[in-house]
């Protein structure tokens, strides 16, 4: 069938939809289309992404990069990603990065969730993901690049020159 992805965070950390997700200080985070000069004009671009495709019989999916934010200053060094050291920093990058998850989750059907590798970060943070995905999107939703341990998640075969293993297969239940 037909679907749309549409990024709503990538590694810049701007969200798509105005969050009501906030830091463990009680201060709601601002990198959001909420605190664009254009948000009245154009509003929650998540929200009218989702209908405008149910109006036309398109299914909805999303990219969220779940291992970096630069608004939160958590990134990659070389090999190491900032998410897989535990810090008081990276504790409230992944309960943000959770609450955005569960804002999205719990407000809308997804077809496809595009992780782009993932949660390679605590182990604990991968797992939270996966129950997240599982508990709110059950097995509908294809994980692509997702936590390894999501039922239907889906890995990329190749490299970037677009370069594959003969026989890789990558299968879903959906």
């Amino acid at each position: 069938g037909k679907y749309q992805i549409l990024n709503v965070k990538d590694e810049s950390g701007f969200l798509l939809w105005p969050t009501k997700c906030a830091y463990q200080n009680g201060t709601t985070y601002p990198y959001t289309v909420a605190s664009s000069p254009n948000a009245k004009a154009n509003g929650d671009l998540l929200e009218r992404f989702v209908a405008s495709n149910k109006k036309h019989g398109i299914r909805s999916g999303i990219y969220y990069l779940g291992w970096g934010n630069f608004f939160m200053n958590i990134t990659n060094s070389g090999a190491t990603y900032d998410c897989s050291i535990d810090t008081p920093q990276t504790r409230e990058f992944i309960h943000m990065q959770l609450c955005h998850l569960e804002e999205l989750y719990s407000q809308y059907e997804f077809s496809e969730i595009w992780f782009d590798g993932g949660a390679p970060c605590l182990k604990s943070y991968e797992d939270a993901i996966a129950n997240l995905t599982l508990f709110y999107q059950g097995k509908r939703a294809v994980a692509f690049q997702g936590p390894t341990n999501y039922p239907n998640d889906i890995r990329w075969v190749g490299t970037e020159a677009g370069v594959a293993p003969p026989d890789t297969w990558s299968a879903t239940e959906s």
